[in-house]
This record gives structure tokens, C-alpha cells and sequence, in this order.
């Protein structure tokens, strides 16, 4: 178990005029609450997250969304739901595959779980499209887990890791953000920062999404050429075997294209 949260669909009308800018996500961090908001519709509807769900429900709302006993908003769908991070020992057993969140689960950050699950798809599809039409060997569906089980790991990890950090630093909010003033606007400035580090590369992540590399493949011809390098937010296209396709542009226009990890 990593999290736990408190999930709230709702429909709050006046919300959205009484916002500062028309964010389509807020962040919200006090001594108080630790929540996300998220618009829905752009219009009325909202997705409120608790990662306090200690808090009673209505209380922890107008926390999280900055308002007064008077607010009015309607409780659409409701969840309470525990985030977690495991990854299956095993993603075959013999004329049976696993991908997506069958194969994965892991605290839901910037689509990773979706894009995971979509390379999944893709890895095995053409696989077993090969072997069912009759141009490839059996042995070809050796290498779906080989291949995707090493880079759903890591994605888990990096995700894992950015909750547990976001937790830590709720943990270190002083009393003073809200405070009026200069001393104030210097805490809250450090904390935006803090948050901004933490989160960062939920939604810069090219580095996660294209500079992995597939090393122990049966199916891939390794040269001996070593693949390049990557962090979360930073690759370098390679045509070493095993890494991602770089993009590029066939002959009839139409783009060699990539899906996320």
C-alpha cells in the first residue's frame, strides 16, 4: 500500500467563477488538507482527491476547494480506494497473456497506467498476430514478458516514488503558508518549488516514455552497440536494436509513430 484516498465526483456551479485562472488541475497543499482538483467539463463538474481521508468527507471538499460552510455543491459518485504498487510475477502462462492493469497496478500519475497498458497491447498484438496468421514461430510470444515486465517495473517504481515524496513533503508544510505578508510569500514560493520538482516529471517525462530499451530480447539482434542513456525527462533517438524506433518520415508522408511505454 502506498496512499489511501478519498475520491468525490461533484457539481459545484459557482466554482469555477470564483477561481483566480481557468487551471484545468489544482494542486492543493496546507496544514490543513492534500488534495487534487480536477475539472470535469470545464463548466460544473469536479473530481475532488483526499489523500487525508481521515477527514470527514464534506469537511475535507471545502478544504480542498477553499470555501465556506455556505458552498454549495452536490455529491455526484463517491470512492474511497487505496493506491498500490504491484506488477505480476508473471505476464504468460501459456495460451494465457496479461497486459494493462491486469498485469500492473501502481498510484494513477499523468496517464502512466494507460500508456502502459496501450504498449502492452501494441508489444503483443503484432506478436500474436504473427503466430496466429502463420508467418511467425510460437517461439516469437517468448519475448512479450521478457520485453514489457523490466519497463512496467520501472514506470511503478517512478510513480510510487513521486507519491511518497509528494506524502513527505505534506508532512513538512509549515503553519505560516498561509500567512499574509513577505514571510509568507517566501514559504509558499519555496513550497511551490518543492512541489514543482516533485511533480514535474509526471508531465515531462520523454525520457520515460521513448529512451527505454528492451536488453534481454530473443527476438531482438544486439550488435553490441550500447543504448544511450536516459533520465524521466531527457532521451537521445537511437537505432542501437532494442531501442525505440526513432520518428521519421516515409517516403509517402506518412510518419513512422510511437505509443508511450
Amino acid at each position: 500500500m502506498v496512499i489511501r484516498v478519498q475520491s468525490t465526483d461533484i457539481i459545484a456551479p459557482d466554482l469555477l467563477r470564483m477561481m483566480p485562472s481557468r487551471a484545468w488541475a489544482l494542486d492543493c497543499l496546507s496544514p490543513r488538507c492534500w488534495g487534487l482538483v480536477f475539472a470535469i467539463d470545464g463548466r460544473e463538474r469536479w473530481l475532488v482527491h483526499n489523500f487525508l481521508p481521515a477527514v470527514e468527507r464534506d469537511r475535507s471538499i471545502r478544504e480542498i476547494l477553499g470555501v465556506g460552510s455556505s458552498f454549495e455543491f452536490k455529491i455526484l459518485a463517491q470512492e474511497d480506494w487505496t493506491g498500490r504498487r504491484m506488477i505480476a510475477d508473471r505476464f504468460r502462462d501459456r495460451r494465457v497473456f496479461l497486459c494493462g492493469d491486469a498485469a500492473h497496478i501502481w498510484v494513477p500519475f499523468a496517464g502512466y497506467g494507460m500508456n502502459a497498458g496501450i504498449a502492452d497491447a501494441m508489444n503483443l498484438s503484432w506478436m500474436l498476430a504473427g503466430v496466429i496468421k502463420g508467418w511467425a514461430d510460437p517461439g516469437l510470444l517468448n519475448a512479450y514478458e521478457i520485453e514489457r515486465q523490466p519497463i512496467t517495473e520501472q514506470v511503478s517504481r517512478y510513480a510510487m516514488n513521486t507519491a511518497l515524496a509528494r506524502a513527505s513533503q505534506r508532512s513538512t508544510v509549515p503553519d505560516n503558508i498561509e500567512q499574509v505578508g513577505p514571510e509568507g510569500d517566501a514559504v509558499r514560493a519555496r513550497i511551490g518549488w518543492e512541489a514543482y520538482d516533485i511533480n514535474v516529471g509526471q508531465f515531462c517525462c520523454g525520457g520515460l516514455n521513448f529512451g527505454y530499451f528492451y536488453a534481454d530480447s530473443p527476438i531482438i539482434a544486439y550488435d553490441g552497440e550500447p543504448a544511450p542513456d536516459y533520465n524521466i525527462y531527457e532521451f537521445r533517438q537511437s537505432t542501437v536494436p532494442g531501442c525505440r524506433t526513432p520518428h521519421l518520415w516515409l517516403n509517402d508522408g506518412i510518419a513512422v509513430r510511437r505509443v508511450g511505454f
